[in-house]
């Protein structure tokens, strides 16, 4: 048996810790399940895995994938070991993607490298807010901002996504997606902690601005179903002036869709069969633009127009 067969299969059959670089498998997932390693970061080729052959490496998948993909992987959740799980669980699949070390050095490069640059331009858009305002509050939430609407800038992602290798092409929304779990549930928590200590960022005491920004942290808590539920009570709880009817109607509605229910503004949809944006189910749809008008929004129809083309490319045929 020649000297990269022996590193793989002493990893497999309990060998001498020194003469194993990727470890046993199941001591490799813990210590990616416990945060000590990322598989973000990870050098298969120094840990001997590339210089194992097709057989060992699939011996010692079969024994990790288990603990890493679990019986069900998802990105809707805040809960930190799962996030971790599905991020790690992303470069694994980058990895069993590969059919040797070249292709895996190569797709792996370029999304480490394309993280790096979406990493450093929401960087650069937090640090490039002018605050508009004294309380550091306020400009804490207004560089939060920058950053929840950066990662979601359709134009970024065509840069960060561009000329990609197949099978980086294939993975990066799952990439980026790892990346605004991160952002979404700090943002979550980073909002919770200022309403125990000041309440609402309320018109009235920090701006028109202030209170949308903190809606829009509430609007994409989606992770966190009860938060937007508690949420929804307490906006509509507080006095007229204080903030926006518009969050009051989104979110009513952003709730109502996570809860499987009818909306009841129009407010929330996705792009139809035909191509056109569209609103999901509404609850007594003749009175929408009743409802509509009374929280200060435009009708349906003029609401529906509104969408860009560009949003739902007109499915092929």
């Amino acid at each position: 048996m020649n000297r990269s067969l022996i590193i793989l299969a002493s990893a497999l059959c309990g060998g001498p810790a020194a003469a194993a670089p990727l470890g046993k498998p199941a001591d490799f997932v813990a210590r990616v399940q416990s945060g000590k390693t990322s598989l973000e970061t990870f050098d298969f080729a120094k840990a001997g895995y590339w210089t194992a052959g097709n057989a060992e490496r699939a011996v010692w998948l079969a024994k990790v994938q288990p603990g890493i993909f679990g019986s069900k992987l998802t990105s809707e959740t805040c809960d930190r070991s799962e996030r971790r799980r599905f991020a790690n669980a992303m470069w694994l699949m980058v990895l069993m993607q590969s059919p040797d070390e070249s292709t895996w050095a190569e797709n792996a490069g370029a999304l480490r490298g394309r993280l790096r640059q979406l990493d450093a331009d929401l960087d650069a858009a937090a640090q490039g807010v002018v605050v508009k305002s004294a309380d550091p509050r306020v400009a804490q939430l207004e560089r939060r901002i920058a950053r929840d609407q950066g990662i979601r800038d359709p134009a970024l992602d065509a840069r960060w996504s561009a000329n990609l290798p197949a099978i980086s092409a294939k993975n990066w929304f799952a990439m980026k997606l790892g990346r605004m779990m991160a952002i979404d549930c700090d943002d979550t928590e980073w909002l919770k902690a200022q309403l125990e200590e000041i309440g609402w960022f309320d018109i009235e005491t920090y701006g028109k601005d202030a209170d949308k920004n903190a809606w829009l942290l509430v609007q994409h808590a989606d992770r966190d179903p009860p938060f937007q539920r508690w949420m929804l009570g307490y906006l509509q709880g507080l006095p007229p002036g204080k903030t926006d009817p518009h969050n009051v109607a989104y979110l009513f509605d952003r709730v109502a869709v996570a809860d499987k229910r009818p909306q009841r503004y129009g407010t929330q949809g996705s792009c139809g069969p035909d191509g056109g944006w569209q609103p999901f189910a509404i609850e007594d749809p003749e009175r929408v633009d009743d409802r509509r008008a009374s929280a200060g929004l435009a009708p349906l129809a003029e609401y529906v127009a509104s969408f860009p083309k560009e949003a739902c490319p007109a499915p092929a045929k």
